[in-house]
């Protein structure tokens, strides 16, 4: 993890930049003169989270504007999510082709990996949550679609999320009793959960990714009978990595491997229901099992009844 710097209220625009710079993001802005602009920055580490309270104020008409384009990232490569809340004044966001404007109170989310757009009101205060980008994904898979979207003020989950990073950061490290990651680990729990809880309605209809997923089920029910499906296979035939595959499925709370197992078994006992086998082998084999032990097994565990049982029953 970098060391991160530190910006006060005599230290002029360069000094401020390059501190942003170093600590979030590699970014271009346009120079404000220092008798117009003053800014503070402090970080402080929990675990592998980061808390930075930020602050800016312009004077004479100044904006203070911030890019990040595809040539900033390839340069640096960072790839965390920014959670920024909203202390005093305002600040906008804009990125995924949506525009965000965060208020006091208020949080929304950003994406290190892609282009974005900050502009900062004449006041904005805000604190920002730096959350490794596994750690976030792992507990909410879409959230990626979430860039430039808002929780608003007063709402009961915003209010959970608030009290916790302010114990958090007044608290400092976590008690003796209680290791540093452990807590981390339950923040992290806790506000992935109300990032769910808040957002994946708004997230929902306008996810690509639920086409992707469609896309996927589909090639694997054109392909029950292929015995050497598996991840890097399904991947390619639907043009997505083998980890944002995953993803997709683990939103469904499953594997696609799982899946496709459980639609299987749904098929065979659908095909030997409508007298479409004399044998159970060949439904095994119509079915992608090369192992005649394993098929009887599993469909069992599922159905309740072995598929030679269900034939003697017909």
């Amino acid at each position: 993890m970098i060391p991160f710097a530190s910006v006060g209220p005599e230290d002029g625009f360069d000094h401020w930049h390059q501190v942003t710079c170093r600590n979030y993001s590699q970014t271009e802005c346009r120079a404000i003169p220092n008798d117009c602009f003053t800014a503070t920055v402090a970080t402080q580490s929990f675990g592998k989270t980061i808390f930075s309270n930020i602050s800016s104020h312009t004077r004479g008409g100044k904006t203070l504007e911030v890019k990040r384009n595809p040539a900033h990232i390839r340069k640096d490569g960072r790839e965390e999510f920014f959670l920024w809340v909203g202390r005093e004044g305002r600040t906008m966001l804009e990125q995924h082709g949506r525009v965000a404007t965060l208020l006091p109170g208020e949080i929304m989310l950003m994406d290190q990996t892609k282009p974005f757009k900050l502009v900062f009101g004449e006041v904005s205060a805000t604190t920002l949550v730096i959350v490794e980008r596994s750690q976030l994904m792992a507990r909410v898979p879409w959230i990626e679609e979430a860039a430039a979207r808002k929780i608003p003020a007063g709402t009961p989950w915003m209010r959970l999320f608030m009290s916790l990073l302010d114990g958090l950061m007044s608290g400092g490290q976590a008690p003796g009793t209680i290791p540093t990651t452990r807590m981390e680990i339950m923040a992290l729990d806790m506000w992935a959960g109300i990032l769910d809880l808040a957002l994946t309605g708004e997230c929902a209809n306008s996810r690509p990714y639920r086409q992707k997923l469609q896309q996927a089920q589909d090639f694997l029910r054109a392909h029950l009978d292929d015995p050497d499906l598996d991840n890097d296979v399904i991947a390619r035939a639907v043009n997505l990595s083998s980890r944002t595959l995953l993803r997709l499925f683990a939103e469904e709370g499953m594997t696609p491997m799982r899946w496709l197992m459980q639609e299987r078994l749904r098929a065979s006992r659908e095909a030997l229901e409508h007298h479409r086998f004399e044998r159970v082998t060949d439904a095994a084999f119509a079915f992608g099992f090369r192992n005649l032990s394993h098929f009887s097994r599993s469909f069992k565990a599922v159905h309740g009844v072995s598929p030679q049982q269900l034939l003697r029953r017909r």
